[in-house]
């Protein structure tokens, strides 16, 4: 089985509940699928409540859903 992932961009897609975040381990197999925000970014959170775009040292991955 194959399984897309796509780099999330934009805090709103962060957000959303719509959208599925996976987390990955080193060689990029995902670990764990969540409509929560995965991982949570405990320490730089209030970092990310008013900003349209993420910082690029912080890596969120959304579930692109296509099977094959």
């Amino acid at each position: 089985m194959v399984s897309g992932m796509h780099k999330i961009d934009k805090v709103n897609d962060l957000k959303n509940y719509n959208v599925v975040k996976l987390t990955v381990d080193n060689q990029n197999n995902a670990l764990c699928f969540s409509r929560s925000i995965i991982p949570y970014n405990r320490d730089n959170w209030e970092s990310l409540v008013n900003k349209v775009d993420i910082p690029k040292n912080l890596k969120f991955y959304k579930h692109l859903g296509l099977y094959g």
